[in-house]
């Protein structure tokens, strides 16, 4: 019976310590050797499962509706688009890299493709951390913005 009272105290010290939540941390170190500060807290790339699609090299199928196309003799390049301006970062664009784009006709009215992301988090960007329960692990889930 000692060693099941033991247990039964050890999951009770569990349940005191409140769950944090979701935390915003501040990039210190870009991928591949990512660095966060999140609070007191320095969090190394080990500790943290990142969500692909804020990482270099993620690609995604796409397909573009009602879009026309002036020259389609190439099916490979380079897209930006520009973000909605923010107050915070009036300037704010991300660059595609276009694989396999497939044009059935000159005014398209699907197109579909693969697209890759060349862009990453950088030194300063906040991001959306959610830990695990212990929170020995944390989740970088997306890069955040603020309005």
């Amino acid at each position: 019976m000692p060693g099941l009272t033991e247990m039964a105290l050890m999951f009770e010290e569990l349940d005191k310590e409140p769950y944090a939540g979701p935390q915003i941390g501040i990039v210190e170190s870009p991928p591949p050797e990512i660095v966060v500060i999140a609070g007191p807290r320095i969090l190394w790339k080990d500790q943290l499962i990142i969500a692909a699609h804020v990482l270099d090299g993620y690609k995604r199928d796409l397909e573009l509706t009602s879009v026309t196309i002036d020259n389609q003799n190439t099916d490979e390049g380079d897209i930006t688009l520009r973000d909605p301006p923010l107050p915070t970062n009036p300037a704010t664009t991300t660059s595609y890299s276009i694989m396999d784009l497939d044009i059935a006709q000159s005014s398209a009215s699907k197109i579909s493709g693969r697209m890759e992301y060349v862009d990453t988090l950088k030194k300063g960007d906040e991001v959306i951390l959610i830990p695990s329960q212990d929170n020995q692990t944390y989740f970088l889930v997306d890069k955040a913005v603020r309005l």
